[in-house]
């Protein structure tokens, strides 16, 4: 959609969000840097410009259909191979 991202680093977020690029990632549990991240892209609108034509331009290149398509097709060969073993 084009939005600049915030989230909390946990989990597999960070490998979708890089902070200070096209989004920013805060501390789990810390509201306080949750609402200065938000004040910080609420105050600053070429910064959310540019993180989300950042985030848009990330999600074109990661998750094509192609490369979507490809995903289950590795897991099967990756069982196999290891079936083999």
């Amino acid at each position: 959609c084009g939005l600049p991202l915030i989230g909390s680093a946990v989990g597999g977020i960070p490998a979708l969000v890089t902070s200070g690029v096209n989004g920013l990632l805060v501390p789990p549990s810390d509201p306080q840097a949750l609402a200065s991240a938000i004040n910080a892209l609420a105050a600053d609108p070429a910064l959310r410009a540019r993180m989300g034509e950042a985030s848009r331009a990330a999600v074109l290149r990661q998750f094509t259909w192609e490369g979507i398509a490809r995903q289950p097709a590795a897991i099967f060969k990756d069982v196999v191979v290891q079936r083999r073993r």
